[in-house]
């Protein structure tokens, strides 16, 4: 068996992308994975109706929000996103609903229906948004790409104090930070129709409202701003097809329905990876000058 510059335990989508991103810098990267086919919880299937597709897992795909989908080219290996003017949206049996679209204008009339106070309360939002945009990007890029510090804690209350005080919220960012997602709407708005959306959205995004502590990021969807949210042509597993098919075309090799039992290492660092005995390749050793797990 060979050895790789890198090798890669996971074929999920966060690590064919940083496969691909290595192989096309030029090192050599071998990518091994335990099912029989890459993209795990980017899965599209028939799960009933033939030709009825179901996406298993990731519904929302949110390339367009960052460099990959450029640096690595992946509309040229099929990928075609989709869209549509309403982002997300809440019917009710009573016959309403609630409706997060691009357009900011739409969003308003949608929380208007149900209260003219919850559309004041969205709007500005929106303002205080739009006037401290800079200082918002520069405490996420710090939050997201950076050891956590308590000048970033501090940052961030005192950032989400201001915009609870725009919003004419009786509670400042301390506050905001050991809340629950449920607490913090039950101040925010006043209908439950509105409450419901940004709520039923965090649920969905993995910023479950029950959670204390999660007070703040459910904060950041009371303003419904557009979002650059999509859907592929075929279903989500078209998002892997085209990592996949990227790290190929750029000398990658993949190896499905093998899987990993141990990180082998020498004088505490990590230098390869055993396989298990019933992998296809069974008990193979392979080593990488580097192992990045994607597990």
């Amino acid at each position: 068996m060979k050895d790789y510059d890198v090798i890669l335990i996971g074929a999920g989508i966060n690590g064919l992308t940083t496969a691909a991103y290595l192989q096309k810098a030029g090192l050599s990267v071998g990518v091994f994975e335990a099912r029989g086919q890459c993209g795990a919880h980017c899965d599209t299937i028939e799960l009933g109706i033939p030709g009825f597709l179901h996406n298993t897992h990731a519904a929302w795909l949110v390339p367009a929000m960052g460099p990959p989908m450029l640096d690595l080219e992946l509309e040229s290996y099929g990928l075609d996103l989709r869209g549509t003017d309403v982002i997300f949206a809440k019917p009710f049996k009573d016959g309403k609903n609630s409706v997060q679209a691009l357009d900011m204008e739409v969003s308003l009339a949608s929380v208007a229906r149900h209260s003219d106070a919850d559309a004041a309360t969205v709007m500005a939002f929106q303002q205080f948004g739009a006037e401290n945009m800079e200082e918002a990007v520069a405490i996420a890029q710090l939050a997201l790409f950076a050891p956590p510090t308590m000048e970033v804690a501090e940052r961030t209350a005192k950032l989400n104090g201001e915009m609870c005080k725009a919003m004419g919220l009786p509670i400042d960012g301390d506050d905001v930070a050991r809340m629950t997602g449920f607490e913090l709407l039950e101040i925010a708005f006043e209908s439950e129709h509105v409450r419901t959306l940004p709520g039923a959205l965090g649920e969905f995004t993995g910023q479950w409202p029950l959670n204390h502590r999660v007070g703040p990021t459910v904060l950041g969807l009371c303003g419904m701003t557009p979002m650059a949210v999509h859907t592929a042509k075929g279903g989500s597993h078209a998002l892997t097809h085209a990592l996949v098919k990227c790290f190929v075309s750029h000398g990658g090799e993949i190896w499905n329905t093998c899987p990993v039992t141990k990180i082998l290492t020498e004088d505490g660092k990590a230098v390869g990876i055993q396989l298990s005995d019933d992998a296809a390749l069974a008990g193979e050793q392979v080593f990488a000058k580097t192992i990045i797990s994607n597990l």
